[in-house]
């Protein structure tokens, strides 16, 4: 991991290098909204996290501002880390967004470590208590 992440730990899907996703519809009961989800495991913060309705390398970079998706919310998982943008406006159905955003995967990996060491040691406990109530 060390290799991957120049020693940094964080890995980023930034610029010509960004994740290309296709807009999808949520629909629950009368409503719906539109989302996308992300590639990578391991984004926690959205402070690094973008998103553009179209690429136009723009001067300075590789997106310009003027189609940078703004109104949006954000899906966690049990980890905390962000899996899905949602409530997307002012995109269409089966549309690509561009995301940009940083990641770690090592980090990503040591919080499923300790989720289950958690969970292994309440389990313990548990039979600890039971094994208690038997004999």
């Amino acid at each position: 991991m060390t290799a991957l992440t120049n020693g940094t730990g964080i890995k980023d899907r930034l610029g010509a290098n960004c994740d290309k996703a296709v807009v999808r519809e949520e629909v629950d009961g009368t409503s719906s909204n539109y989302y996308v989800a992300l590639k990578e495991k391991g984004v926690l913060n959205n402070s690094t996290l973008k998103l553009y309705s179209k690429q136009t390398y723009g001067t300075g970079g590789v997106f310009d501002a003027a189609d940078q998706i703004t109104n949006f919310q954000l899906r966690f998982d049990e980890l905390g880390f962000v899996t899905q943008v949602y409530n997307l406006s002012n995109v269409q159905l089966g549309n690509f967004i561009y995301i940009e955003y940083q990641y770690s995967p090592a980090n990503y990996y040591d919080k499923i470590k300790e989720l289950y060491a958690g969970k292994i040691a309440d389990d313990n406990d548990k039979l600890e208590s039971i094994t208690d109530k038997i004999t």
